[in-house]
């Protein structure tokens, strides 16, 4: 069986993979459901559901993030933000890299 990805698919994953390279997570107000799955499956993490945040930040503030617990803090300005948190199971494939790093560690402890 043969997965293919459109253009679209394969660019948005491109941008997904670069945000993880650099290390950086995301904040937003909303975001299409397909293209946060492929931000988990890359291995990005993302608060989802952050009503408020583009008012919240400006450009240069820095930012300490718990994504497990929902909490914002913009350290430059001294705001702090909760939002809802990321589901466990994300956290967990999010842990080990992202959806090829979840499914290779699940299919060698089945393998066991």
């Amino acid at each position: 069986m043969q997965a293919y990805l459109s253009d679209k698919e394969v660019c948005i994953s491109q941008g997904f993979l670069g945000l993880k390279g650099l290390g950086v997570g995301l904040l937003t107000e909303s975001i299409p459901r397909g293209s946060f799955r492929v931000a988990i499956n890359a291995g990005v993490y993302v608060l989802p559901n952050c009503p408020g945040v583009t008012k919240f930040v400006e450009n240069g503030d820095i930012l300490e993030v718990d994504f497990a617990g929902g909490k914002i803090k913009n350290l430059s300005q001294k705001n702090k933000m909760e939002v809802d948190s990321i589901p466990e199971i994300l956290l967990e494939i999010l842990s080990q890299g992202g959806g090829l790093g979840y499914l290779k560690n699940v299919v060698s402890a089945e393998s066991l």
